[in-house]
């Protein structure tokens, strides 16, 4: 048994590796982002779909009576400016979308979105566009031109940027001492030209071959294999099944069998309803009404049992709320949102439930009407008539009505393990992406523009834009940003003698967030002084409960970012937070991280001089990282040097002791505290003592703890 699984742990787990890998491909990432990036169209469109089909008279004659014609007029307006021009708008944001994660130098240039945008615009119209040049209604809507805009969205833009970045042309357009910018949109011209003039060919190709209208040849070629179709349960599963497979590709499936529609279902439909006005009985399971009643719950796909999956697993909150935003509209049958929001478009995690949850519902109804649990539809019924209403309306039963719960429920069961292997992927992408943050954030290395981690390629640097404009917003509230303590002790009176203030961001989402991930943000975003500023304003309204408990010898330890220095204001900045909280200066050390140290800055050293005379003191982060900076301890201002966790560990070749001697040496000889930290076992203690250190901080001693719980361990501790 326990074999058996292991097997399926391993299975999952390569199964979860091998959609993370599926769901990382670029063009992939470009078309989620860029299908979320039109969701305000989308989402406008849908409500304006839903207000023109209302299921109910009774509100359609309260409008008119309200607005006349006007609400129908607006309505239809708004529909005609959203999805009526929705595959122009895939088009452009898939191909912006796809450029802006490449954002890397391609052939010594910058990656040119614009160029990029406007070359997959053109191509898509050498493709598309009738050769008279009159573009019929509705060519650019999401049941029209949609599937040709994908096509050319997800090959026009890694084609244009290959050519860019292997084009011998380049080099020549370039001139020096010009603008970058025109530099850039010159060296875009050859690989441009080429894209443009291949899909041009691609377009005579297709002439030739007599494919000028691809919508009419796809509705052929998807449609021949129902020519001959009876209405039986093997066309209702295929028609179904066929249907989703075109809408995950973005292809409006039921558009292109039309034909099914028309010669089967309708049909089918019709004779139904003769059949009861004549008083006869109904012989046909598969009609329009059974497909809209008992599989389109919520639109194609199911939906509506994805949202009802989503609101019972999901630990996404985006997804969550766009689930709720998507909701009233599901409930009528309009789904565009969900399908382009989440997305399910071309999305490998629910490629098999989108696919898979319609064909079971088809095959649970056809069972359940066959065997004479539920009649037949005999009533049309409109396609945006909501769960229960719909099947009762259809079926004139109440069991019509049940049979909508029971699909609801099927369709939620087999989303309902995806949408938890989505939670999975999600999580796993997360780690990997805060990865590569903390990489970079802990790197000397910035882009042009001075930034670490926003201005990265790919999703990395999405991922860093987003964490950093969460990071405003987490500024402006009190339940995000906080504090822990981690005490620092003289071992040689066995007391503790002060504590480190450490910041801690709590994302609403991801948790947790690296402090070093959440400064180099604040620093990429210029956010620095204000975070600075909110730690030690916390930090020292925390050391003021000390001090009204009479324990006025603890020294409070915050960090100060190099950017902050760059603050003409910072000294008083400091003071008037002083002045607030009732903290004297000799009680605040400001820690500075090594670097400086290495490459003092006048500003900089002026700064911490003005300080130290009022009495703060000033202590080095992180020493000993680079040794080299010894020999600028006697000109900086520094009170204490605080050992880096590195040196704790005993190098196999003694340096690590070399070094730290040297530092105690020269820290004693000039008068300096030493503070070590990262200690964790009692063998680094007793290493130190020997090295004649007296100051410690790490987790042997105590991990880092709230402000109230570092409060109780100064007043429980022995004097």
């Amino acid at each position: 048994m326990k074999r058996k699984t292991n097997f399926s742990s391993h299975v999952i787990t390569m199964f979860i590796g091998l959609l993370s890998s599926v769901g990382d491909w670029p063009i992939l990432l470009a078309v989620r982002r860029g299908l979320t990036q039109v969701l305000p169209l989308i989402l406008v469109g849908a409500f304006a779909l839903l207000l023109l089909n209302l299921p109910f008279p009774q509100i359609k004659t309260v409008l008119d009576a309200v607005a006349g014609e006007n609400w129908y007029n607006l309505c239809q307006i708004i529909q005609q400016g959203s999805f009526g021009i929705a595959s122009l708008a895939f088009l452009i944001s898939i191909s912006l979308a796809y450029a802006q994660q490449r954002g890397d130098v391609l052939a010594g240039y910058r990656v040119n979105t614009t160029a990029t945008t406007v070359v997959c615009l053109s191509a898509y119209f050498v493709v598309a566009v009738p050769l008279n040049g009159s573009i019929p209604p509705g060519f650019f809507s999401l049941g029209g031109g949609l599937p040709i805009a994908f096509c050319v969205a997800v090959t026009s833009a890694p084609l244009f940027l290959f050519l860019m970045d292997h084009s011998l042309l380049t080099k020549y357009l370039e001139s020096v001492g010009s603008d970058p910018e025109v530099n850039n949109a010159l060296a875009a011209i050859p690989s441009g030209f080429a894209t443009i003039f291949l899909f041009g060919i691609v377009r005579i190709l297709m002439e030739n071959a007599g494919w000028g209208d691809l919508h009419h040849q796809a509705q052929n070629f998807f449609g021949s294999p129902f020519k001959d179709a009876g209405n039986s349960l093997a066309t209702g599963v295929g028609y179904v099944g066929l249907s989703q497979f075109l809408w995950f590709f973005g292809v409006h499936g039921p558009n292109l069998l039309f034909g099914v529609e028309q010669d089967i279902l309708r049909v089918a439909s019709q004779a139904n309803i003769d059949a009861a006005i004549h008083g006869t009985e109904p012989i046909f399971i598969l009609t329009k009404q059974f497909i809209d009643s008992f599989v389109h719950l919520g639109g194609s796909g199911s939906t509506l049992s994805l949202l009802l999956a989503i609101f019972l697993k999901s630990r996404e909150k985006n997804i969550r709320r766009l689930a709720v935003i998507s909701l009233l509209p599901a409930l009528f049958n309009v789904n565009e949102v969900i399908l382009f929001g989440l997305p399910l478009v071309l999305n490998p995690i629910y490629a098999i439930p989108f696919m898979l949850a319609p064909v079971i519902q088809t095959l649970v109804a056809y069972a359940a009407t066959a065997l004479h649990w539920v009649p037949m539809t005999v009533n049309n019924v409109h396609w945006t008539s909501p769960i229960l209403l719909g099947g009762f309306a259809a079926t004139g039963s109440v069991a019509g009505a049940l049979l909508q719960l029971v699909c609801l429920g099927i369709g939620t069961l087999v989303y309902l393990p995806f949408v938890t292997l989505s939670n999975s992927l999600y999580a796993r992408r997360f780690d990997k992406e805060i990865k590569g943050l903390g990489i970079a954030a802990e790197s000397t290395s910035t882009s042009p523009s001075g930034r670490k981690c926003i201005d990265l390629p790919g999703q990395t640097g999405l991922f860093a834009r987003v964490l950093a404009a969460d990071l405003g917003r987490a500024l402006d509230r009190d339940d995000q940003i906080f504090l822990v303590y981690q005490p620092q002790v003289d071992v040689d009176l066995g007391r503790i003698v002060g504590a480190e203030a450490l910041l801690r961001w709590k994302h609403p989402t991801h948790g947790l967030i690296p402090p070093h991930i959440t400064v180099a943000l604040a620093e990429d975003t210029h956010l620095i002084s204000d975070l600075g500023m909110r730690v030690l304003s916390d930090a020292c309204m925390h050391h003021s409960v000390l001090l009204n408990q009479g324990e006025t010898d603890q020294i409070l330890s915050v960090n100060l970012s190099a950017q902050q220095f760059e603050d003409e204001f910072l000294v008083e900045k400091v003071v008037e937070i002083l002045r607030k909280t009732g903290v004297k200066t000799n009680m605040l050390k400001v820690e500075v991280t090594e670097s400086m140290v290495l490459t003092p800055d006048v500003k900089t050293i002026s700064i911490l001089k003005r300080l130290r005379e009022m009495g703060v003191r000033v202590a080095i982060d992180d020493f000993g990282m680079g040794h080299t900076s010894l020999r600028y301890l006697k000109e900086f201002p520094v009170d204490t040097v605080k050992i880096d966790r590195s040196l704790t560990l005993e190098s196999l070749d003694g340096i690590n002791d070399h070094i730290v001697t040297s530092i105690v040496s020269l820290c004693e000889a000039l008068g300096v505290q030493i503070i070590v930290e990262g200690v964790e076992t009692e063998e680094q203690l007793e290493r130190f003592r020997e090295h004649r250190c007296s100051f410690f901080q790490g987790y042997f001693f105590s991990k880092p703890i709230s402000g109230e719980a570092y409060v109780e361990l100064v007043r429980g501790q022995v004097k």
